[in-house]
């Protein structure tokens, strides 16, 4: 009982916060549309990219443009959900340690982090359209493709996708924590959104040794790759333990970091 009064609570602080920041938000329609737009342009740009190679080659190291294609819109929903929840990791250091943005929040009796998430969420909502668009895209690779999904390979292959965006966001929340140690004006987690892009294909395009980096070093291939290799019959069940291993890895660790920052942690009225 002790736990669910605990968790609606902190649905309801969620909320709140999130429907303060997503009035500011919205105050801006021409900045929000044109977010959506640039998404947009973004995607159909990889997509122009994808038709332009099979137009020249039937299969790219055995993937067909449809399989290509289903792990590229996992991809763009992986990410569109990543960005929603988790852009706030980007301007951490800026906003919340340097500005000290994060003294307002200890000072409420709400926990600080579920704060600093709801704000993220609102200032980020013109990201959520790019996992629309990247659900319409596997819907379409899906039917280009010979064999069929079953209903609860996709279901499974959904909550991989769930994981990915948890994987992906404890990464980067890692890397943001991190300023409690290294601050900066820039998010330490900028140089590798440069290398997120190479989650969005096959890992089999890629050296050997940099598959097993996205692997078991850096997981950027349980962001799309994995997950679509699974449901698509090319890899092995036991990547689904490994995926929710990783979660719970990030996870324990980002718990861990953060309550050593914020005992780290001084006050810019310090």
């Amino acid at each position: 009982m002790q736990l669910y009064r605990r968790l609606i609570y902190c649905v309801r602080v969620f909320l709140a916060f999130f429907r303060a920041s997503l009035a500011a938000r919205l105050t801006d329609r021409g900045d929000f549309l044109i977010g959506i737009f640039s998404i947009a342009l973004y995607q159909g740009v990889g997509l122009v990219f994808l038709a332009v190679v099979f137009q020249h080659i039937p299969q790219l190291f055995g993937w067909t443009f449809s399989q290509i294609l289903f792990v590229f819109g996992a991809f763009q929903v992986v990410t569109g959900l990543f960005y929603f929840f988790f852009s706030w990791t980007l301007w951490f250091s800026s906003d919340y340690l340097i500005e000290g943005g994060l003294d307002a929040l200890l000072y409420r009796p709400a926990p600080a982090f579920l704060q600093i998430v709801a704000e993220g969420v609102g200032e980020s909502i013109a990201e959520l359209p790019g996992s629309v668009f990247g659900i319409a895209i596997l819907l379409v690779a899906a039917r280009g493709m010979e064999t069929r999904i079953p209903l609860s390979t996709a279901a499974l292959f959904a909550l991989l996708l769930v994981a990915g965006v948890a994987i992906l966001g404890g990464i980067f929340t890692l890397l943001a924590l991190s300023s409690f140690w290294f601050r900066a004006t820039r998010s330490a987690g900028e140089p590798l959104l440069g290398v997120l892009d190479f989650a969005q294909y096959p890992l089999l395009i890629y050296p050997r040794w940099l598959r097993v980096v996205f692997t078991f070093l850096i997981p950027l291939g349980f962001v799309a790759y994995w997950p679509s290799a699974w449901a698509l019959g090319s890899a092995p069940s036991s990547i689904i333990a490994l995926t929710f291993a990783w979660v719970l890895v990030l996870w324990a660790i980002v718990a861990l970091v953060w309550r050593r920052g914020l005992r780290r942690y001084e006050s810019t009225g310090s």
